[in-house]
């Protein structure tokens, strides 16, 4: 059976703010400039399967971002 999973890492709208995906397990099997990310996975039934992936947000440090915990 296959899932597909999708997510997304912050977009900036300022070109000041960086923000990388720095890793994924597994990797993305697609990944957007838009920064959706998409895993298509075969899973038996009632499988689990844990998907991780980190990214950094790099900024002025005068600047105030809003929305990262």
């Amino acid at each position: 059976q296959v899932v597909v999973v999708r997510d997304q890492i912050p977009v900036p709208r300022d070109e000041q703010i960086k923000v990388k995906l720095e890793a994924a397990d597994p990797k993305p099997t697609e990944q957007t400039d838009l920064g959706q990310l998409e895993w298509k996975l075969t899973l038996d039934t009632g499988a689990r399967r844990t998907l991780r992936f980190d990214f950094s947000v790099e900024h002025p440090r005068s600047m105030d971002v809003i929305g990262l915990v």
